[in-house]
């Protein structure tokens, strides 16, 4: 629907492979396997060639995939607590599997999650983490 001369521009995470994700499916799997099979799994973004590949016949494209390294400050905020990488997929990655726990099951995931999140995640000197964080970025003239 572009005109000509117009452009697309596009950002999406890509991030499923990272620790923080991963983490989620083999905890979930791992807990509740009656519950959660990944075994056919795939990521709902695409690696980037596809996107070069889909895009290519209708203009100019360029594509490309870059880690960002965001400092999460520490989680200090009332009654939140816990890990902080934790807090940042649970609104995101985190919901479809916490949508299918009853509380008690929450809060089992969520303590271990947090745990296997401590090995990957180290605490910075000031009790932030450092966190890299994936992206595919493409562009399309036409």
């Amino acid at each position: 629907m572009l005109t000509k001369g117009g452009v697309l521009a596009v950002q999406m995470p890509c991030q499923f492979a990272g620790p923080s994700h991963q983490a989620l499916r083999d905890v979930a799997q791992s807990l509740f396997p009656d519950r959660f099979d990944f075994a056919g799994w795939q990521a709902p973004v695409a690696p980037p060639q596809a996107y070069a590949q889909m895009l290519a016949p209708l203009g100019a494209v360029s594509v490309w995939k870059t880690d960002y390294i965001q400092r999460l400050a520490p989680v200090e905020t009332g009654h939140e607590t816990g890990h902080t990488v934790r807090h940042f997929t649970q609104s995101t990655a985190m919901r479809p599997i916490i949508e299918k726990l009853d509380e008690v099951e929450r809060e089992s995931f969520i303590t271990a999650y947090e745990a296997v999140l401590t090995g990957f995640y180290p605490l910075e000197n000031d009790g932030s983490i450092l966190f890299p964080f994936k992206r595919v970025f493409f562009t399309l003239l036409v």
